[in-house]
């Protein structure tokens, strides 16, 4: 095996924030804006 990074999202941490899911992606989201 192999070791990666990653993220872990928890509840916590995501109150508040904009659903970027309808832009495919972050840098998309970003491009938009």
């Amino acid at each position: 095996g192999r070791a990666v990074k990653g993220f872990l999202c928890e509840p916590a941490s995501i109150a508040g924030a904009t659903d970027i899911t309808i832009h495919g992606g972050w840098r998309a989201w970003l491009a938009g804006r």
